[in-house]
């Protein structure tokens, strides 16, 4: 196959590549977050307690959540925090995610990784608890203000906090992906395609070789 119809074809393939890029959506990851005031904690997360925190999503789509912690100043290297996601309405688990101890740094945001869910304009509980911690070495989380957050609801085992749980989402957003880089690998090759010369002269039907010999018969 000639260097010139490789071109060709590619130049069209591309071309049908980028139609299709502007309509396929790579995933966008963005925390949600908002300044915040530490107020309190809920305590040490033993593994009869259960944390709840309740809110009103908006339509959003999230693949987790972060969440402040507090080690009490220790290396934690045993134990797992849960957090399971579910429509407050109908108590459906619509999520679930885990993190280890040894992921959790003190007084710093851990993420907490989930399902990919969309929560709609749901009614939404989190509900998060422990397993595996050693006695003394256990977690904490900080609670407090913040306009992300002023409109929940924070409950430890089942009784209602003053402050709410500093606690934010990870949503998902979505762009069109490389189609620039389509474009321009397009046009190189839309170039190349027009510089690239046709079929050779020889090689045309009725050539330089044919000529000649009908000449020299005439």
């Amino acid at each position: 196959m000639k260097l010139k119809r490789v071109l060709g074809i590619a130049t069209i393939v591309l071309l049908v590549i980028c139609a299709a890029s502007t309509q396929v959506k790579s995933t966008v990851m963005d925390v949600d977050d908002a300044d915040y005031q530490i107020e309190s904690n809920v305590g040490q997360i033993e593994e009869n307690m259960i944390v709840e925190y309740c809110y009103k999503a908006s339509g959003e789509n999230v693949d987790g959540y972060q969440v402040y912690f507090a080690t009490y100043g220790e290396s934690i290297n045993k134990g797992r925090i849960y957090l399971e996601i579910y429509d407050a309405d109908t108590n459906e688990m619509i999520g679930s995610g885990a993190v280890d101890a040894d992921e959790i740094y003190d007084n710093e945001p851990t993420f907490i990784g989930t399902d990919k869910v969309n929560l709609g304009k749901k009614n939404i509980r989190l509900v998060i608890y422990s397993q595996g911690f050693e006695k003394d070495k256990q977690v904490t989380m900080w609670m407090g203000t913040t306009e992300k957050t002023e409109d929940g609801k924070t409950l430890v085992n089942g009784l209602g906090q003053k402050s709410n749980l500093l606690i934010f989402e990870r949503r998902i957003t979505s762009e069109t992906p490389y189609t620039w880089d389509c474009i321009l690998i397009t046009s190189v090759c839309f170039v190349l395609f027009c510089c690239v010369p046709g079929k050779n002269k020889e090689e045309q039907p009725g050539g330089s070789d044919e000529l000649e010999e009908e000449t020299a018969q005439s």
